[in-house]
């Protein structure tokens, strides 16, 4: 394509007021000094939390930062916590309470100081049952439990064995599986025929002294991983059984999953509804008390189920958990637990039997899966006599989870890497009238789509060159659906720059990145999701707008128009009920004021809107949108403001190259769902886009009110043609250095954090920034042959952040015409 020597790229613009304003702007922005160092590194408070009267830990205490959201952690089996936390949080309060105490409030800073927090309790006394006053009596025995369980775990000596088989079946509903079920396919669980994604059996012996763990054996009795993910990640992690045993089921169901917050904790009480029967049952030969709980009206939690605690020694004997009646979590269709003791044959030994089974249905790419879990351990123990009858159902081995998220992050980081890579074909037929394309894509969705086949058109000669249609349809391969996209502007006066614009589309659009995602890795926050789903959600976005732009005087455009917009969980998919979690619906109205001076840019002499080359002057649009949002339980009015000052290929300093630099700011106004707060834009792997954070994991930081700066410099052949060695370089291949930096500043408000926890996964808050801003910078060489370019990223605060993306990458760009 021949260049036009017209087009402003090429123009160059000297001895301008606005510009040499501009360029001093600039100069500060790219060589003002930058931080020498990351961010400062989180502060750690350790301690131990007794009981005021007897000394005795308290287990599962809960321990906050007052106006701190999102910072905590509770006690251990020991009564110890371990406490991260930003220095901005040394003037608040720490706040530690539990159940039938009163709770300890003190300044941060002399918390620090301290070694033992003590906890008074607040009590009545009625015939050796401690009820706190208003209490519902069915905590009595919670808290016996946990009295019960520390005797035991002193006390308990011996070895322990243990058989563990572990089970995931998927149903052949794709078409692409039936090879593997031909080879594969096995009769399942449910005897169906099914493809085993993993079995696997195991024995396990476990050796105790003085209540702790000294030795651990594991010996591989059966293994399968066939089918469809046997090389994969989900294979590898289940396969393990040093990763997996104990970790998906262990004591008192803290770790079964993510969702579910530990029978004996604060949180749990709050999200549940109790119901102690009035009489002792018995159960598997024992006299217990039963306990029934249920979700609220209003929680997120989807299961309900029963705890069995022995009379005389308040020890859990048994636990029944399975689907609320009006739960819809996940893909879940099916689900059951039940964790119970019975003595062997000889009555001598008293084994502790877990089995856990688990259905999802509509499972992006697979179908149904089916899982199975059973967990046998029999207790061969020294001085049996002297421990109690129930010893507890299974320990928590210490770092397993820790070093399980650990190995998790690690392969996603691999796996988004090689998945990042763009394997493109491309064409491109132009017509009298259209332009047409088409690319196959590999995306990076959660794996919902795998590759994407689709076609594109553009043309701006219609009706005598008053319309400009662009249109775009697409398939997913895995997802097996259709995406679309239609634009169309009527140019109804070109010399008023008058245009009706409509738009129609509906796509998949990410909101979080693929793999395993987690928050600090403290030692209460465990597994985090098995399988390709995420934490926060994909969502199929069905959207239409239109709108209406005016132009008056020469450089000013008013644009005024209304958009519907419905979002989907894509994690549930379509189909279900319209009104499960994750399902936002809008309507608004928006007027946006564009200013740019000179703009001969934007348009050509059709009105065609595309950008082609540089401005020489900046564009700066200024807009507010209005509205209501409908999630499912309630109407909310919004409001956005927002600010976007840009400038592509800016003939600021001509004799050193091209730059380019744009800045948004905004503020979102009301409560409002997540997908409509400001999500920080970040993008993994290889791939670069100006815009886009670099090194940022996609949608980590979210505000509702956010400053935003990108700056990129083409530097050309002005710094490579003057060094020797690199001038040949130039002058062979076209090459150039570039720089990039960018920086994200925002908040996010109490009101919004806390409005959108029943959104999101139990314990997996929105993450804003802090004090400081994100900021990260690139060198490296462009324009490689006309089409090949490199740049190394750094990043230069939020380092080494669990949720965050590597602190340093290489971007690589290649273009293919063919």
């Amino acid at each position: 394509m021949k260049k036009d020597k017209s087009d402003p790229h090429y123009a160059m613009v000297n001895g301008v007021c606005c510009a040499q304003i501009l360029r001093l702007l600039l100069l500060l922005v790219l060589f003002s000094p930058l931080p020498s160092h990351a961010e400062k590194s989180m502060l750690k408070l350790k301690g131990l939390v007794l009981d005021l009267d007897t000394g005795e830990p308290l287990l599962f205490a809960t321990i906050s930062i007052r106006n701190a959201y999102g910072v905590g952690c509770q006690t251990d089996l020991e009564g110890k916590f371990e406490l991260l936390y930003d220095e901005q949080y040394l003037s608040e309060s720490l706040v530690i309470q539990f159940v039938g105490y009163e709770t300890l409030c003190m300044p941060v800073e002399e918390a620090a100081a301290e070694e033992v927090f003590y906890l008074k309790e607040h009590q009545k006394v009625l015939s050796e049952v401690v009820i706190e006053a208003g209490e519902n009596p069915a905590f009595e025995f919670i808290r016996k439990h946990q009295a019960s369980y520390q005797l035991q775990q002193k006390a308990q000596e011996g070895s322990w064995q243990s058989q563990v088989e572990v089970s995931w079946w998927a149903s052949p509903e794709k078409q692409w599986m039936q090879k593997d079920l031909d080879r594969y396919g096995v009769v399942g669980v449910d005897g169906k025929q099914a493809i085993p994604v993993v079995s696997a059996e195991y024995e396990v012996e476990k050796v105790y002294a003085e209540g702790r763990m000294t030795e651990n054996h594991y010996q591989n009795v059966k293994q399968m991983a066939l089918g469809f993910d046997a090389r994969g990640i989900f294979g590898q992690l289940l396969v393990n059984p040093d990763l997996l045993i104990h970790d998906l089921m262990c004591n008192q169901l803290v770790v079964i999953d993510k969702n579910f917050p530990s029978p004996f904790s604060l949180r749990f009480a709050a999200y549940f509804d109790w119901d102690l029967k009035d009489n002792p049952i018995e159960e598997d030969g024992q006299h217990v008390w039963m306990i029934h709980f249920e979700p609220r009206s209003k929680s997120q939690q989807g299961f309900e189920g029963d705890l069995y605690f022995n009379t005389s020694d308040s020890t859990l004997v048994k636990v029944n958990m399975k689907m609320a009646k009006r739960a819809s979590q996940n893909f879940w269709s099916d689900f059951a637990l039940t964790q119970y003791w019975q003595p062997d044959e000889k009555g001598e030994n008293w084994p502790a039997i877990t089995q856990y089974h688990q259905s999802l249905e509509d499972v992006p790419l697979y179908g149904q899966v089916k899982a199975y879990y059973k967990i046998q351990e029999g207790a061969m123990r020294k001085n049996a006599e002297e421990i109690l009858s129930n010893p507890p159902l299974a320990e928590v081995p210490q770092g397993n989870s820790i070093q399980l998220l650990e190995e998790m992050n690690q392969k996603s980081r691999a796996a988004h890497f090689n998945r990042s890579i763009n394997i493109a074909a491309s064409g491109y037929w132009e017509t009298p009238k259209w332009d047409v394309g088409h690319a196959m894509n590999y995306l990076i969705l959660n794996d919902l789509e795998g590759y994407r086949l689709s076609v594109s058109g553009l043309s701006d000669r219609l009706w005598a060159d008053h319309i400009w249609v662009k249109s775009g349809i697409g398939f997913g391969l895995e997802d097996e659906k259709w995406k679309y996209q239609v634009a169309g502007k009527w140019l109804i006066n070109p010399q008023q720059r008058q245009i009706l614009s409509i738009n129609t589309q509906y796509d998949l659009i990410p909101v979080s990145s693929i793999g395993f995602e987690s928050e600090m890795l403290e030692a209460d926050y465990h597994l985090a999701q098995i399988g390709a789903l995420s934490e926060k959600m994909p969502f199929y976005q069905n959207k239409s707008e239109v709108s209406l732009s005016q132009g008056f005087r020469r450089d000013w455009t008013i644009t005024v128009g209304g958009e519907w917009m419905d979002l989907r969980n894509a994690n549930q998919f379509l189909g279900k009920e319209a009104m499960t979690a994750g399902h936002f619906a809008s309507r608004s109205a928006k007027m946006e004021v564009r200013w740019s001076f000179k703009d001969r840019s934007a348009y050509n002499k059709n009105y065609r809107l595309l950008r082609k080359g540089g401005q020489p002057f900046p564009e700066v649009k200024l807009g507010v949108k209005a509205g209501f949002v409908h999630d499912q339980q309630q109407e909310q009015a919004f409001q956005q403001l927002y600010l976007q000052l840009d400038h592509q290929f800016a003939p600021l300093f001509s004799k050193w190259g091209q730059t380019s630099y744009r800045l948004n700011a905004g503020k979102v106004l009301g409560n409002v769902p997540f997908p409509y707060l400001k999500m920080h834009q970040g993008i993994g792997g290889p791939v670069y886009a100006f815009g886009s954070h670099q090194l940022m994991n996609s949608f980590e930081f979210t505000s509702d009110q956010y400053v935003e700066l990108f700056v990129q410099h083409f530097f050309g052949g002005a710094l490579m043609s003057k060094v020797p060695g690199l001038a040949w370089l130039h002058e062979q291949t076209g090459a150039g250095i570039m720089m990039d930096f960018e920086m994200a500043y925002g908040t996010l408000s109490r009101a919004n954090a806390q409005y959108n926890e029943v959104f999101l996964t139990e314990g997996q808050p929105l993450n804003s920034l802090g004090r400081h801003p994100y900021m990260a910078a690139g060198v490296g060489v462009h324009n490689i042959f006309k089409f090949f370019f490199v740049e190394y990223w750094h990043r230069l605060s939020y380092q080494q952040m669990s949720y965050g993306s590597n602190d340093q990458a290489l971007k690589v760009g290649l273009v293919i015409s063919l």
